[in-house]
C-alpha cells in the first residue's frame, strides 16, 4: 500500500505530469541562503485566482489547465521577495526546486522604535478597517481540507492483555466548495457543499499497530470538519483574545518585514503573567499601509501552562497539551480572503482504569479496557487551503450542505494518490504516507 504510493508520489514531485486537460507542476521551495525547506509557502497564478500551498516540508503540486500555460506562477513568503516565472518556463524541468531570496526592509530602527508606542492603536486600527480590507460581499472558495488524527501512547499496561507502546494514524480529506458572506460584522456564517472526500480505514493505515490504538483513533473524536476549522477565520473566531481584549496581553513590534513587495508590521504577543488563565502567545503580521491583517500564528503561552483545564469521566482525565493556530490571507482585487487556516490540537489522555459500568457497555471492546492503565496523547491536525476563488456566488440547497455533524463517509482500504488527479492539494508529509 505505502510503497506503491511513495512511488507515485516521488514521480509527482520529480517531475511535470499531463493528466487529462491539466498539466502538473510539482517540486520544493527552498531558502536561498540556506537552502532551508519553506513551509506554506502560498502559489498562484499571477493573473488567475488558482493557487495552492506547499506542505510542512515545502514540497507542492500544482495543477492547472493546459489553456492557462501562458501565465506565469507567483510564489510568496514572509520576509522573501516574490518568486515569479512563465508556466511554460517550467514544463518539462524535473527535480525541480525554487529559491526564494531574503527581501531586506530599508527602515530605521528610529522607525520601529517609534512605532513601538503605537501597537495597540495599530490592532485597534486594523480591527476596524476589516470591513474596508476584507471583501464585502459574498465569494465561493474551492478548498482542499483535511484532518489527520495520531496517538502516540506514552505508557499502557493491562492485565488482561499484553499492549506495545506505538502510534497510529486516521486520515480524512475532502475538496469542497464554501460560499463565505462579506466581512461585514453581521457574523453571517458560511455554507459548506462536499464536492469529493474520502476516509482511509484506520485498521488498514496501521497493520502493525495494536488493536487498542485502531479502537482509540476510531472512537475519541475532538472537534473537526471543516466548518469547525472555519470558525478560526477573522470573522467568525470570538476567542481572538489577542485582538478582542489586548489588556490582558503584553504586545511589541519586534520588526517590519516584507511580504509580496508590501512592508509587513511584525507584532509578538504573550499574556500578562498576572493573568491567571493559561491564554496564548504568537504573531500578528500587519500590513503598514492599509492595515490589513495578512497572518497570525499563536499557540499555548508557557505562562500559567499547568493551569490548563482537565476534564474528567468515568476513570479517564482529558487536558488540553498544546495548541497552535494559524491563519493566512491573500490579496485580490476586491479586497483580501482567505487562504490557509491550520490548526493543531493535543490533548493528554490518562487513566488508571475505567469504570466498570462503561466497560461492561462497550462489551468485548470493553474487555481491554479493565485494569488499564493508559497514559497517551492525542494529536488532531485540521488543514485548510483554498485552491480557487470565484467572482460568481451560489448558496447551497440545505440538502446538500455540509453539516457539523456530517462525516466524510467514502472509505478506502489504501491511501491512493490518483484520487485528487487535477486537484490542487497540500501534498501529504511523508509521516502519514
Amino acid at each position: 500500500m505505502r510503497y506503491s504510493f511513495l512511488i507515485l508520489f516521488v514521480i509527482l514531485i520529480f517531475s511535470n505530469i499531463s493528466i487529462g486537460q491539466n498539466i502538473v507542476i510539482s517540486g520544493i521551495i527552498l531558502s536561498s541562503d540556506d537552502h532551508k525547506p519553506m513551509p506554506w509557502a502560498h502559489l498562484k497564478l499571477k493573473n488567475q485566482n488558482t493557487g495552492t500551498i506547499s506542505n510542512a516540508e515545502g514540497l507542492f503540486s500544482l495543477s492547472v489547465p493546459k489553456k492557462l500555460l501562458q501565465d506565469s506562477l507567483e510564489v510568496d513568503y514572509m520576509g522573501f521577495k516574490t518568486y515569479t516565472e512563465k508556466l511554460e518556463n517550467l514544463l518539462g524541468k524535473n527535480n525541480l526546486t525554487i529559491l526564494l531570496e531574503p527581501d531586506m526592509i530599508s527602515l530605521s530602527e528610529v522607525v520601529i522604535t517609534a512605532q513601538k508606542g503605537n501597537v495597540i492603536k495599530i490592532l485597534y486600527n486594523a480591527l476596524k478597517k476589516i470591513p474596508e480590507n476584507y471583501h464585502s460581499t459574498p465569494r465561493n472558495l474551492k478548498a482542499f481540507y483535511r484532518e489527520v488524527s495520531r496517538l502516540d501512547f506514552n505508557e499502557v499496561s493491562s492485565k488482561n492483555i499484553e499492549i506495545a507502546l506505538g502510534n497510529g494514524y486516521k486520515l480524512a480529506e475532502a475538496y469542497i466548495d464554501i460560499y463565505k458572506p462579506g466581512y461585514d460584522g453581521k457574523n453571517n456564517k458560511e455554507e459548506v457543499k462536499l464536492i469529493k472526500g474520502r476516509i482511509v480505514d484506520p485498521k488498514e493505515f496501521n497493520k502493525n499497530t495494536d488493536t487498542l490504538i485502531n479502537y482509540v483513533l476510531t472512537s475519541f473524536n475532538m472537534e473537526g470538519g471543516p466548518l469547525y476549522t472555519l470558525e478560526y477565520d477573522l470573522d467568525n473566531f470570538t476567542d481572538f483574545s489577542f485582538l478582542r481584549h489586548p489588556k490582558k496581553y503584553n504586545y511589541d513590534l519586534k520588526e517590519v518585514t516584507r511580504m509580496n513587495g508590501r512592508d509587513i508590521y511584525v507584532i509578538q504577543f504573550d499574556q500578562k503573567p498576572e493573568i491567571k488563565k493559561c491564554l496564548s502567545q504568537g504573531t500578528i503580521y500587519i500590513e503598514t499601509e492599509s492595515l490589513a491583517i495578512t497572518s497570525i500564528v499563536f499557540r499555548k503561552s508557557k505562562k500559567n501552562a499547568q493551569k490548563l483545564e482537565k476534564h474528567s469521566f468515568f476513570g479517564v482525565d482529558l487536558r488540553m497539551k498544546d495548541w497552535l493556530g494559524q491563519m493566512e490571507y491573500q490579496q485580490t482585487p476586491k479586497g483580501w480572503v482567505l487562504k490557509h487556516i491550520k490548526v493543531d490540537m493535543i490533548v493528554n489522555i490518562h487513566t488508571e482504569g475505567i469504570s466498570k459500568p462503561i466497560t461492561w457497555l462497550l462489551g468485548k471492546e470493553g474487555k481491554l479496557m479493565r485494569n488499564l492503565k493508559l497514559d497517551a496523547d492525542f494529536k488532531q491536525i485540521l488543514e485548510l487551503s483554498v485552491s480557487e476563488i470565484s467572482e460568481k456566488t451560489q448558496r447551497f440547497d440545505k440538502k446538500e450542505r455540509f453539516t457539523k455533524k456530517d462525516q466524510i463517509k467514502e472509505e478506502m482500504k489504501n491511501y491512493d494518490a490518483e484520487f485528487w488527479k487535477n486537484y490542487n492539494i497540500i501534498l501529504p508529509e511523508r509521516d502519514i504516507q
